[in-house]
């Protein structure tokens, strides 16, 4: 492990012994300042050195921190450690659970003394190119449910297989959940599937640091008014929880924690469920709950009850470091916390069955959760999720193209008929052989192909292209400023932006280079080029 001390003399001053106890809170807000300042923008899946005294450890391989502001792929990440010879910050934006179609992240702020392990090592990953439609289903079966398809000419990303090496375990396109796909399928590997982890079809699928053990500093505040040691942690809301496994506990967090002095987890916004099955304790704002480790920083037993939270513990958090701001509230009394952990735990009202529903009622729920697409076929672009139990109101339906039937809700997006359970005296749906065409529409240029069907005049297209990978991450991040691309519609520029790296196999990066069009009938063609990359389209958008 290499330590890696930030080049700021004024700030390595201030834990002197000579220096004044009135100064340190404030050379600790400049140094959290500029760490803010340097990692401002931070993408997903990745980690920045921002202030201090910060050492890491990698997974095959040594690429340590030089200076604030370094950047490096979570993935390669073993272990972070701050302040062990100086008060250190770092800064760590981490996907967890979240889908890859949200582009949301959670924020990681590590400050003091503290030692973060990543339990996730690189995922080995092929990319599959497909031959024909392929579909993608469930489990690794055939008789599997089909959750996506994916037509000729499209990449998908394999990252296990099954022991018998007969499936592959893939990310499914602009949705990042889990499927599997038939070694028989007409797919293409970039190279053997042999390197690939043998996955369990029932295995969750973890992304780096959503497994990790926090060995954090305790009450080390470096002088009155300093904050202590420890990890604040954000998810995007307050209401999704994001799941992830803390010191070997279960942790399902939605809202802000502070996790500190071996181990506390106090909940400064939203809420929180710690631990697993009857021994599941959740915590609302304003309350903390404690684990017992032993000493390899695993949990000895179930977590403690939820208690409230020790607002001393809470002096000068950097919560403006973090992506979006809130007020620390005061700290519950315990009849508050049982209160809403009751409140919590109250099991929803038992629906009424279909036999005693009034009669003369008609009512259409959906069975289960399902996705919302832009038109009737797993082919068209997943729109939105929708849970078990909604009530929908159907005002047309389509068959797709292997005859099943699908409903279009007065929103405009589609769903399974036979996700949805009918009762009481429901009219027909009225059919229709002319589906209305989808708001938008994305066109590759690598295939000339597009993921809702045909293009309509008057569709905001996207249109993407992907020029061959890079081999660093440094150079990857580069290359929008060497050469930000172009776009072309009969001649006319586009503006272009660049999406953030994505890792694919060891030492490939992609990024997706893509611009915004609205179609207009006619022929056109369409060109974009970078470099020496080139890829060209000659398309019609048909009248009406």
């Amino acid at each position: 492990m290499k330590k890696i001390i930030a080049l700021f003399l004024p700030l390595l001053l201030f834990v002197s012994a000579v220096a004044a106890q009135t100064e340190c809170p404030a050379s600790i807000l400049l140094m959290l300042a500029r760490a803010g300042a340097v990692c401002n923008g931070l993408e997903r899946n990745m980690i920045c050195y921002g202030n201090g005294d910060v050492s890491a450890t990698f997974y095959g391989g040594d690429a340590p921190f030089e200076k604030p502001g370094d950047q490096r792929a979570l993935d390669d990440i073993q272990t972070v450690s701050t302040g062990a010879e100086d008060w250190g910050v770092t800064m760590l934006q981490v996907q967890a659970s979240l889908p890859d179609s949200q582009q949301r992240s959670v924020t990681f702020l590590l400050f003091g003394t503290n030692t973060l392990v990543n339990h996730v090592p690189p995922t080995p990953t092929i990319t599959l190119v497909s031959g024909g439609t392929v579909n993608i289903r469930a489990q690794p079966a055939l008789n599997g449910e089909i959750v996506a398809r994916v037509g000729i000419r499209g990449s998908i990303i394999a990252n296990g297989r099954t022991a018998d090496g007969a499936w592959l375990r893939v990310m499914v396109p602009d949705d990042g959940a889990i499927g599997w796909v038939s070694v028989d399928a007409p797919i293409s590997l970039s190279a053997d599937a042999g390197q690939l982890t043998v996955a369990e079809a029932d295995a969750s699928f973890l992304r780096p640091f959503q497994d990790f053990t926090l060995l954090a500093g305790g009450d080390d505040a470096l002088c009155e008014g300093a904050p202590r040691s420890g990890l604040l942690l954000q998810t995007p809301n307050t209401v999704d929880f994001v799941d992830f496994v803390m010191n070997g506990v279960t942790l399902k967090a939605a809202g802000t924690l502070f996790i500190h002095d071996e181990l506390t987890i106090a909940v400064l916004d939203g809420q929180a469920l710690v631990g697993a099955d009857a021994a599941v304790q959740y915590v609302p704002a304003g309350a903390q709950v404690q684990l017992v480790l032993d000493e390899d920083g695993a949990a000895v037993g179930p977590p403690g009850s939820a208690e409230p939270y020790d607002e001393a513990a809470l002096t000068g958090l950097p919560v403006n470091n973090l992506t979006y701001r809130f007020t620390i509230p005061s700290a519950l009394d315990q009849a508050e916390i049982e209160a809403q952990t009751a409140a919590f735990f109250t099991p929803a009202a038992t629906p009424i069955p279909p036999e005693e529903r009034e009669r003369n009622q008609c009512r259409r729920e959906t069975l289960r959760a399902a996705t919302l697409r832009a038109g009737p076929g797993l082919f068209y672009e997943g729109i939105n999720e929708i849970a078990a139990g909604t009530i929908l109101r159907p005002v047309l339906a389509a068959r797709d193209a292997d005859g099943v039937v699908w409903w279009q809700l007065p929103n405009s997006n589609w769903i399974l008929a036979n996700a949805v359970e009918t009762s009481g005296p429901c009219a027909e749906v009225p059919f229709s052989n002319v589906v209305p065409p989808p708001r938008t529409n994305t066109l590759s240029l690598e295939t000339c192909e597009t993921t809702n069907g045909q293009l309509r005049a008057g569709q905001q297209v996207t249109i993407t292209f992907l020029p061959p990978a890079w081999e660093t991450l440094a150079d990857a991040q580069a290359a929008p400023r060497i050469d930000p691309g172009q776009i072309r519609v009969n001649g006319r520029y586009l503006r272009i932006s660049a999406s953030a790296p994505v890792r694919i196999a060891e030492a490939r990066y992609v990024r997706t280079f893509s611009a915004v069009w609205t179609a207009e009938a006619g022929s056109h063609r369409i060109e974009a080029e970078r470099l020496s990359y080139v890829a060209i389209c000659n398309l019609t958008v048909p009248v009406g």
